[in-house]
């Protein structure tokens, strides 16, 4: 065990991983180097999830939890988050630091319900709260009141990492004290994607590719109506779309995909990552992306890192952070994101030159060090108010 973490030890809870593909870009790489610094390590994860840890890292305990049901219908998605915040409050916690891994609703309500008075409690905050997205009513006010509630917890925390300054405008905007709030960013696999770099794909005239969820909030439903246009400008274009979703939300896009004119020229590939991902990136024209709800944007980061041209929503995630260098459009304008796509793809617009964004060891490194630092504050405190 190194110098760096000492004994401390970490309990990281990840309850809206409910499958593989739940995990988001950021727990895998920091688990890593929380392992690799020295701390004691432990996930508290839904069993599916679970898996994942156990195959990356042997050196970090993984507290698997019960899913009662392996459906991704959204209301065995609601009973599982449901069933899982009660099985991780009965976790025994006895930690220095409490990690919410998500804004999350289940994951930030894990830590801030438990009252360790002498453990540091943590929130990484990726995203922006998503108001006026397309959607169901019914799921949408779900959705709305969870991230009311959430949002109400987060002054409990002793430390937020925004993923980046809109993020952290929001955290401090919902009564986070601006010292507990430090504005990070998000990384990249740059060992995956020097080497996709190094061996780089033919592009593919005229391919556009989507990466993302499949759900409203991503504009994927946007981009199938937009399609039919973009085809009448450019015939021979085609489209990847790399992504998965919950079962109701891929069955309506799957639904909506046969009924989309030149479908027969749309492929679906699910979830893809890792060199994959990157490959698919290179050797396409450019990435379409009519998000309405994005922090950081961590597609648009690869894509413009695979030299590709962005078009997007210019939603203040989008502006905020890619404004130089993605061609954006009004939300929801539909024809206007057809227009640009289709200049994007005939190779119309400019190829992006930016710096390759930090790689994830390079800004874990930096949130290690806060926490190590925050941790050092809380012991000192607690050492001045013993008797």
């Amino acid at each position: 065990m190194t110098s760096d973490g000492g004994d401390l030890r970490i309990f990281i809870f990840h309850l809206t991983a409910l499958s593989s593909d739940g995990i988001g870009s950021r727990p895998v790489p920091l688990v890593q180097k929380l392992c690799d610094s020295g701390f004691s390590v432990s996930i508290v994860i839904p069993s599916a999830g679970g898996s994942v840890f156990r195959r990356i890292n042997s050196r970090a305990r993984v507290i698997n939890l019960w899913q009662p049901f392996r459906s991704n219908r959204r209301i065995a998605l609601l009973l599982n988050y449901a069933f899982a915040l009660l099985q991780a409050l009965f976790v025994r916690c006895d930690a220095d630091c409490l990690v919410a891994i998500t804004g999350q609703v289940t994951d930030v309500a894990a830590v801030a319900w438990r009252r360790r008075r002498k453990a540091l409690k943590v929130l990484y905050l990726d995203n922006l709260t998503v108001r006026g997205a397309p959607g169901s009513m019914w799921w949408l006010t779900v959705s709305d009141l969870c991230g009311r509630y959430a949002e109400s917890l987060y002054r409990r925390f002793d430390c937020v990492f925004a993923a980046s300054s809109p993020v952290a405008e929001d955290a401090r905007n919902t009564g986070v004290p601006d010292e507990n709030v430090y504005t990070t960013t998000c990384g990249l696999e740059e060992g995956v994607l020097l080497q996709a770099l190094g061996n780089r794909p033919p592009r593919v005239a005229g391919r556009g590719i989507f990466v993302g969820r499949l759900n409203d909030a991503k504009g994927i439903f946007d981009l199938l109506l937009a399609w039919p246009e973009i085809l009448q400008q450019v015939p021979y274009a085609s489209l990847l779309v790399l992504g998965d979703g919950d079962a109701e939300t891929v069955q309506r896009f799957r639904k909506s995909l046969r009924a989309t004119p030149g479908s027969d020229r749309i492929a679906t590939m699910g979830y893809v990552a890792g060199a994959h991902k990157y490959e698919l990136l290179l050797s396409s024209s450019a990435l379409l992306f009519p998000s309405y709800s994005e922090s950081y944007g961590i597609a648009i980061a690869e894509a413009l890192a695979c030299g590709i041209p962005v078009v997007a929503y210019d939603i203040r995630g989008v502006t905020s952070n890619w404004g130089a260098v993605a061609h954006t459009v009004r939300v929801g304008d539909i024809h206007a994101f057809a227009t640009m796509a289709a200049s994007a793809l005939r190779g119309d617009l400019p190829r992006p030159v930016v710096d390759l964004p930090v790689s994830y060891d390079e800004f874990i490194s930096t949130e290690i060090a806060v926490i190590r630092s925050r941790l050092g504050s809380l012991r000192m405190c607690g050492a001045r108010g013993s008797p």
